[in-house]
């Protein structure tokens, strides 16, 4: 479990910009999220990175290949970024295909309402 906790930590850490604060970000989303919600979200931002700002399309069946997780979870992470507008999806094209596009701006705003729950206990 250690092992699969630092490969989670080591991904969100490539993604986040870098700085000291990255491995609070790391252990905070996996603190109160959870590893499969830690490792969704990384893997999205893995799958984004560089270009943050542009749409891209992830297969669900892709996803559970990766990730080794069932379509449930996909869908329930999935949905509980969008509440929190970490991510929009849209359905586009023929045939269609799900859409993703990641907002940077979004996850700074859920990173620092995590710092401030966190400070706040």
């Amino acid at each position: 479990m250690t092992k699969s906790i630092s490969a989670i930590q080591e991904l969100i850490y490539r993604r986040t910009n870098h700085g000291p604060e990255n491995s609070y970000i790391c252990n905070a989303i996996l603190r109160n999220y959870g590893a499969i919600k830690a490792t969704v979200l990384a893997t999205i931002m893995d799958r984004c990175f560089p270009k943050m700002d542009e749409w891209f399309v992830f297969p669900h069946k892709e996803q559970m290949k990766i990730l080794n997780l069932s379509e449930y979870h996909i869908r329930e992470c999935k949905k509980f970024f969008i509440q929190h507008n970490i991510i929009t999806t849209q359905i586009k094209g023929m045939p269609a295909k799900e859409w993703y596009l990641f907002n940077p701006e979004a996850f700074q705003q859920f990173v620092d309402n995590l710092r401030k729950t966190e400070e706040a206990e």
